[in-house]
C-alpha cells in the first residue's frame, strides 16, 4: 500500500467524489421536476430530509427546494450542462 501510495488516490477520490456529489445532486432534481414534476421531487426531498443531519438540512435541501421550484426555467441550461 504504501508503494503505491494507496491513502493518496483514496484521498483524491474522496476529494473529487465530493465536489462531484452536489452538481449531480442539481442535476437529479432539476430533472426530476421537468419529468416528474415539482409535487413528486418536493415529496421525494422531504423523505430524504428524514434521514439527514439538521445542518444538512438547512443549507443543501432548502437550496435544492430552491432549485426544483425554478426547474421549469432552467430546462434550456439543463440540457446544455448534461451534454
Amino acid at each position: 500500500m504504501v508503494e503505491q501510495n494507496m491513502s493518496l488516490a483514496a484521498a483524491g477520490i474522496a476529494f473529487f467524489m465530493v465536489w462531484a456529489f452536489f452538481p449531480a445532486l442539481t442535476l437529479i432534481v432539476v430533472v426530476g421536476a421537468m419529468l416528474l414534476g415539482k409535487a413528486h421531487v418536493l415529496a421525494w426531498l422531504s423523505s430524504v430530509r428524514l434521514d439527514l443531519p439538521e445542518s444538512v438540512n438547512v443549507v443543501v435541501i432548502a437550496q435544492l427546494d430552491a432549485i426544483a421550484e425554478r426547474s421549469r426555467g432552467l430546462s434550456i441550461a439543463t440540457v446544455a450542462g448534461a451534454l
